[in-house]
């Protein structure tokens, strides 16, 4: 499953546009919308979800509640708050409060909200042609890419495809946060990647062999990669 953004708001008409917005802005990725009417219904829903969109003023529990209930209960659900009222806003303040929009709302800022999580590369859907099909493969499940004459195998999930396609015209397509170039013949996706004593490893338990061009490129997208992992933790 990739991301999961919910849109929690009383006002259906309200609730119905902000999820055709999101629809917009997220075609090619792999998500799902969900949507509640209510406080009560979301939280009895008990569903995992990446971010969500929260209405403040509601019937009934209010969203500062339930960012309260999700604290309280370790939910790490990223929140961006949708508001009329923002006499309030200094009540909804949290550690997973991304920040605020205030209807009605702005269609840039509400753009960059979603591009936070969908555009990261952990939930895009790219189309690559094989044997003259079009199949769709999800970054996320790329391990690494190597060169093979005149073509690269892509290796994803417990397959792998031969595409008519270069390491170099692979590494303009990829987004840098999530995968490096190790040499001229190979790109590995960070998540697949551990270091032991220094040293990268696949997780199959290869040594990644990392030449002396792409060395400084390759660690420094590994750490900005780390960084951002830690900070979705918090």
């Amino acid at each position: 499953m990739g991301t999961v953004i919910a849109v929690c708001d009383d006002n259906e008409s309200f609730r119905k546009g902000l999820i055709r917005e999101v629809e917009n802005d997220c075609q090619g990725y792999d998500i799902e919308i969900v949507e509640y009417g209510s406080a009560e219904e979301l939280i009895a829903a008990k569903t995992n979800i990446d971010l969500l969109f929260l209405d403040i003023e509601m019937d009934g529990k209010d969203g500062i509640y339930v960012k309260d209930f999700f604290d309280d209960s370790h939910i790490e659900t990223k929140i961006v708050f949708t508001t009329s009222h923002e006499e309030r806003m200094s009540e909804a303040f949290g550690a997973n409060v991304l920040g605020f929009l205030v209807k009605p709302i702005n269609r840039a800022r509400l753009k960059t909200f979603v591009e936070k999580f969908v555009a990261s590369g952990d939930s895009k859907i790219i189309p690559v042609t094989y044997m003259g099909k079009t199949i769709f493969i999800k970054l996320s499940d790329i391990r690494f890419i190597e060169a093979d004459d005149k073509y690269t195998r892509v290796n994803y999930g417990e397959e792998s495809v031969l595409i008519r396609r270069t390491v170099s015209e692979w590494i303009t397509i990829l987004p840098p946060s999530f995968f490096g170039r190790t040499n001229k013949s190979e790109i590995v996706n960070f998540n697949y990647v551990s270091v032991k004593n220094n040293k990268p490893y696949k997780k199959s338990g290869d040594l990644i062999v990392i030449g002396r061009k792409f060395k400084d490129a390759f660690w420094a997208g590994y750490d900005t990669y780390l960084r951002m992992m830690a900070e979705r933790q918090l």
